[in-house]
């Protein structure tokens, strides 16, 4: 019994160990490759069924709890999608 307990652990220690190490991953290729914005872009109009953001997407885009989040970055003339310093992000 105490082995079959010991074979959990070690299972489930490394199944957060390889989780960690996936997810890390994850984030450093979409740190470099600056895709999160476009794709929570995407993610929201296919959400909402709205993909070319013409009626519901941009209602929620253009929502005061949503465009809130990043009046700094339309107060200086640029979209979400650029980085600080106002240079488009690459999108593939």
């Amino acid at each position: 019994m105490l082995t079959i307990l010991q074979v959990a652990i070690g299972i489930s220690f490394v199944f957060l160990l390889f989780s960690v190490i996936v997810s890390s991953a994850n984030e450093i290729g979409q740190a470099l490759a600056s895709t999160r914005s476009k794709q929570l872009k995407a993610g929201i109009g296919e959400l909402l069924q709205d993909r070319e953001f013409a009626k519901a997407a941009k209602a929620f885009w253009d929502h005061p709890l949503i465009s809130g989040l990043y009046k700094d970055i339309r107060a200086a003339g640029r979209s979400p999608d650029e980085d600080p310093k106002g240079a488009k992000r690459k999108t593939k």
